[in-house]
C-alpha cells in the first residue's frame, strides 16, 4: 500500500507539473480584469500541490488507519475523460469536446441515458449562450470545422 501510495503522488505531481508548464503560456494579465486567464488553473494546482503534501506527511507520519483506495476507477476515468477532452479541445472546439466529456461522464455517474442526453444538451447550450452571445466571448470552434 505504501508504494501505491508514493505511485500516486508522483503520478499525479507529475502531470501538475506538466499542467504547470501548459499554464505558463497563458497570458498573465488581460486589460480591466483583476485576474488573467492563468488564476483559476494555477489556483487549482496550488491546491492539489497542498493536498498531495498533505498525502505525503500522512505516509511519513506513519497514519495509524491505511488509505483505501480500492474504489479509484472512478475518479481516474474521470481524470481521463477530462484529458482526453482537454487534448481534442484545439480540434473539435467547445461543443463536440464538451460533449466528449460530458455524455461519458454521466454514464458513469450512473445517470438514466435519457437525462444524459437532455442534461448535457441543456448544459452545453447554456453556457454556448451565456458565453457567446450574452457575454460575446469567443468560444473555441475547433480546427475541425474551420475552412
Amino acid at each position: 500500500m505504501r508504494k501505491f501510495t508514493y505511485a500516486l503522488i508522483g503520478v499525479v505531481g507529475a502531470f501538475s507539473l506538466f499542467i504547470f508548464t501548459l499554464v505558463q503560456q497563458f497570458p498573465a494579465k488581460v486589460k480591466n480584469v483583476a485576474f488573467g486567464p492563468a488564476f483559476f488553473p494555477l489556483f487549482l494546482l496550488a491546491a492539489i500541490s497542498i493536498l498531495l503534501l498533505l498525502l505525503l506527511e500522512n505516509r511519513r507520519a506513519g497514519s495509524p488507519e491505511p488509505m483505501d483506495f480500492s474504489d479509484m476507477r472512478l475518479p481516474g476515468l474521470m481524470m481521463g475523460l477530462v484529458g482526453v477532452a482537454a487534448g481534442i479541445f484545439e480540434y473539435a472546439g467547445f461543443v463536440l469536446s464538451s460533449f466528449v466529456f460530458l455524455l461519458p461522464a454521466m454514464f458513469l455517474l450512473k445517470a438514466r441515458p435519457k437525462t444524459v442526453f437532455i442534461v448535457s444538451s441543456l448544459v452545453i447550450a447554456s453556457i454556448y449562450v451565456l458565453f457567446k452571445v450574452i457575454l460575446r466571448v469567443p468560444l473555441p470552434v475547433g480546427s475541425l470545422w474551420e475552412g
